[in-house]
This record gives structure tokens, sequence and C-alpha cells, in this order.
């Protein structure tokens, strides 16, 4: 009951919230099932428009990609900036960095790109001995999965712009600023054109994906600790924080396993460390705080693609 908020009772009605959020999308009216993600999307991306400081926006301009890995980071970083700056991007906003390395002469190529979220993929369900027992993954595994080098061969071969050709390649994804608070998302959905053998999966046709293509859900529970998840592990060399001041104040959710959509935490201490990668990848700089986060909330969706 909305009368219950302010009364002195612990129950808060989201009605008038939701009623917002379906006058500016109507997807989310109706009392259907949605996406926990895509709603997350929703209020955050109004929210954005709603306390966006920048009133003259800059004339659209390609950046170069030139000089340094991390100077191109500041180039791109600045010029999203300079078109929409907001108290959720104070929060939220990160930045993700896409490198890749060519086989040959070995020259690499970097793009960035900023997020509110990162989508991360649940790892393939490792065969239990019991199989009554659900297959299980941590966000570590997963973020390990997103973080993965990714072997460019074949007809999938990138065009180096220094050798000129098409040429075997290497692309990783590793984070170049890290937001105050982390949104994580998990992937379960994924397109599969073959047959599908393990009981952990259910499957549906869809025709986004071609008629011989099928969606299929991993299931596998994924466990996240309370506190001391590292992200640095999955940073470039010169990653620094996004937020230099986070006005959200720290709360810890006791751990579980969790069938979720979006998982958020926030930099909890500092330190230093380094851990290089096969292709440069190190933990963040010396003297930067490293991004160590606590776990500061779930969001659970149940369901399937027929609803």
């Amino acid at each position: 009951d909305d009368a219950g908020a302010g009364s002195g009772t612990d129950v808060v009605s989201p009605r008038e919230f939701l009623a917002a959020v379906i006058r500016r999308d109507k997807r989310f009216g109706g009392g259907r099932q949605h996406d926990s993600q895509e709603f997350l999307h929703c209020v955050l991306e109004g929210l954005q428009s709603e306390l966006d400081r920048v009133k003259v926006k800059p004339k659209y301009r390609e950046l170069e990609g030139r000089g340094e890995e991390e100077a191109q980071a500041a180039e791109a970083w600045a010029y999203t900036r300079s078109l929409g700056d907001s108290a959720i991007d104070d929060i939220f906003a990160g930045q993700l960095q896409s490198t890749i390395e060519c086989g040959v002469c070995h020259h690499r190529s970097h793009c960035f790109d900023t997020f509110l979220d990162l989508s991360i993929p649940i790892p393939a369900p490792r065969t239990s001995q019991d199989a009554a027992v659900a297959a299980s993954a941590s966000v570590q595994d997963c973020l390990a999965s997103f973080n993965a080098t990714e072997h460019l061969d074949g007809s999938d071969q990138y065009r180096c712009e220094k050798c000129k050709k098409n040429v075997p390649a290497k692309k990783k994804l590793s984070i170049s600023k890290y937001p105050g608070v982390l949104v994580l998302h998990l992937k379960r959905f994924v397109a599969s054109s073959g047959a599908l053998h393990t009981s952990n999966f259910g499957a549906m046709r869809s025709s986004s994906f071609g008629a011989s293509s099928r969606l299929k859900k991993n299931s596998s529970y994924v466990s996240i600790a309370s506190g001391g998840l590292d992200l640095g592990l999955y940073c470039s060399p010169h990653a620094t924080t996004a937020a230099a001041s986070c006005p959200i104040k720290s709360k810890v959710a006791a751990a579980r396993p969790f069938r979720n959509e979006t998982a958020a935490a926030r930099p909890i201490r500092s330190g230093g460390g380094e851990a290089a990668d096969d292709i440069g990848q190190t933990r963040s700089k010396a003297g930067t705080p490293p991004p160590v986060y606590d776990l500061y909330a779930v969001s659970n969706h149940s369901g399937t693609l027929g609803g």
C-alpha cells in the first residue's frame, strides 16, 4: 500500500516508481514478465537524461585512435563525457577496452566503449558426478570467460591496418576504467545451431538467429562472495577508477548461490600488485587503488524465453 511509505513501517510500495517507469517506456506496463537488466537500463538511462549536466552537445567527430594506449583511453573517455555527464555516470559508468593484436607484426589496435553494466558469459556447465546436483560457477569464472583471449583465424581473420591484409590475430576485452558501483549481468541465453545434450540447459528456437538456430539457457548456479571481488585481474595496464568519489555508502549482503540477472558491488579497499597475461594485460597501475568490490545487491530473475 502506498500509504505505508513514510508512516513508520518498513514497507515501501514501488507502485508510483513503476508507474513513472511505464510512462517512459510502455513495455513495462500490463503486468507482464520482463528482463531485470532491461528494466535497470530503462531507469538508469532515464535518470541520465534527466540529470545530464551537458546543455550544449559538441559536434560529432571520429577519434583518431593514435598515440599511447593510455592516451587513447583518456581521449575516448573525455569525449564520451562531453556528450553526456550526470550523477548516474559518476556512480555507474566505466570504460571497456577491446584490444586486437596482429599475429604477424604484433601491431595492436584499441577500441573503447562506456558501460553502465558488464554482461559476462557463464562458462559451460561442468559435468557433476551427482546428476541431481546442478553445475555451478563463480563470478570470477564468468569474468575470466569475459576476459579470455579470443583467437581470430580462418574466416574470422583480422585485417591489420599495418600489414594491409587479413591475418590471424588475438582479441581481448578488458576494463580500462572501473566504476564506483559495478553492475554485472549474467548472460544465460546463447545461440546454438546444434542439438543440446546437457541437462542443465533449456532450449528454444529463435528466428532471430536463423531457422536452424536455437537459444539455450545456461541454468548453472553462480556464486559470489560478500566481499573481496578483485576486478583488477581483468583490467588493462593503465586502468584507473572512473569515480574519484562515489556517494553511495557501502552495504554488504550475505554470500549465497544465485540464479540472477544482475548484481551490484562497490570498491572497498586499496593496495597494489601486478599480474601479466599473453597480450600484456596487468592489474591496476602501481599507486592506483585496485578495484576490489563488496557485494551490494542482487536482482533475481526466474523464467525462460517463454515466460
